[in-house]
């Protein structure tokens, strides 16, 4: 997963309560009269008074203290067990007065933490920092107003254990926010192994990176799963890789909007369900065209390619070789709003090497085209497809011809052992009401022997 490149970053609030920003300055201002040292005990009792009023045990230990900033080291939780550590917290403000026509406190500009270290857990489906809840729920039930600047924040090597459900996960990332701006975001996740019942996932590893443009975002993903085992799929050895290009969200009015171009790639030693196995799989899947959305739902337009190769492909007692599948979809609108809404224009080709039906039926050099247009909604889906498909076969259900066969079952075996197979024309239809299959034109077959 080298190949792929470092990325850019997401928004964040740190707002600093007005009383405890005003013991912060009182503090400040009291280095005129007192010692340095006495200065840094009077902060950590503010910072630490504030923490433990909410609910929240810490420590906290000041390296540099000033007018203009604060260097530390803290600590959130049991003293045993903490669930926050920062190795470097350095925090970066202006002191408010006064003297510049504002309320008494500080305005926070910047935020560096140095290989913070967070633990998290995920159960039933909410999600909990176990000491910073209280701290967490403070800050949310008053967040600063929507034209305060916010404040420069960098992570440097951050890791968080995320135990969850199904295990534990361990990240890493690498955080750059600019003006309340994302600009880099870098995360690294270690080999996992997750399991719920009869669902089970191994993983060595997966990345992501986002890079942020002066309009957009830049997406670089990949993972590695070693073996996943679902109620109805069952895989081992995929690789995934994401890159994409999508609108910047405005996190103000909470929607984003404009152009997208997603390209997913996968391969996969095997990938299966019931009884229809497929090996040695590359996938292809590749959407250019326009994304919105907000908190309700998203909507996109556009046009989107899709492409399946597999060597092997088995459904039953029939099964296939060197099969290719191209699809290809035009005028393509989706609305995940209030209801489902899809429709396309459709285009789909398709090949196979070989293709046997039981032991008796080989189809070689298969090739078909199709083409029409689908739609669905929450209640009906309609699909309509016309094509043409030919290829060559055999069938030695009858054995091979022996002597005392008759002229007319002789014919018969030589026909049947090698000939062509020509659908001119066919029509395909898929709806809730069931499946149609029509020849506008008869299938003709044509014996090799004449």
């Amino acid at each position: 997963m080298s190949d792929i490149p470092p990325t850019q970053t997401a928004r964040s609030r740190f707002p600093i309560r007005p009383w405890i920003a005003a013991g912060l300055v009182v503090v400040i201002v009291a280095g005129g009269t007192g010692t340095y040292m006495a200065r840094r005990s009077l902060a950590k009792d503010v910072l630490t008074g504030w923490l433990r009023d909410q609910g929240v045990e810490s420590e906290v230990r000041f390296k540099a203290f000033g007018l203009d900033g604060l260097t530390g080291t803290l600590s959130i939780g049991p003293k045993s067990d903490p669930d926050l550590t920062v190795e470097v917290a350095e925090v970066g403000y202006h002191v408010l007065g006064f003297w510049n026509g504002k309320p008494l406190g500080a305005q926070v500009t910047s935020v560096r933490l140095v290989h913070p270290v967070l633990k998290a857990r995920w159960r039933d489906g909410h999600l909990s920092l176990g000491s910073l809840d209280p701290l967490l729920k403070a800050m949310l039930a008053k967040p600063p107003p929507p034209n305060q600047r916010l404040p420069d924040i960098h992570i440097e090597g951050g890791r968080l254990g995320l135990r969850t459900d199904y295990g534990v996960l361990a990240l890493q990332a690498d955080l750059q926010v600019t003006k309340g701006r994302l600009q880099r975001l870098d995360v690294l996740l270690g080999p996992a192994m997750l399991k719920n019942g009869g669902r089970e996932v191994e993983m060595s590893g997966a990345e992501a990176h986002l890079v942020a443009s002066r309009d957009g975002l830049a997406l670089a993903a990949a993972a590695d799963v070693m073996r996943l085992q679902m109620p109805m799929l069952r895989s081992h050895q995929i690789q995934l890789k994401l890159s994409a290009q999508v609108p910047y969200p405005d996190l103000t009015a909470q929607r984003f909007q404009g152009p997208a171009d997603v390209h997913l790639a996968l391969t996969a030693a095997n990938i299966g369900s019931g009884a229809v196995m497929a090996r040695n799989v590359r996938q292809d899947l590749h959407f250019q065209g326009n994304l919105s959305g907000n908190r309700r739902g998203f909507a996109l337009s556009g046009q989107a390619s899709a492409s399946g190769d597999f060597d092997y492909l088995g459904m039953g007692a029939s099964t296939g070789r060197v099969v290719k599948i191209q699809a290809q979809a035009t005028d393509l609108v989706w609305r995940h709003k209030d209801g489902e809404h899809a429709a396309a224009a459709l285009k789909i080709a398709a090949s196979a090497d070989r293709w046997a039906a039981g032991r008796n039926l080989v189809l070689t050099a298969i090739s078909g085209q199709l083409a029409g247009a689908g739609a669905l909604n929450a209640s009906a889906y309609q699909l309509a497809l016309a094509g043409a498909a030919r290829a060559r076969g055999g069938w030695d259900g009858m054995g091979p011809v022996v002597p005392g066969d008759g002229p007319g079952d002789a014919a018969l075996k030589r026909g049947l052992a090698a000939f062509r197979i020509d659908a001119p024309k066919l029509a395909i239809g898929l709806s809730e009401r069931g499946q149609t299959l029509s020849l506008p034109d008869p299938i003709r077959l044509r014996p090799d022997s004449g």
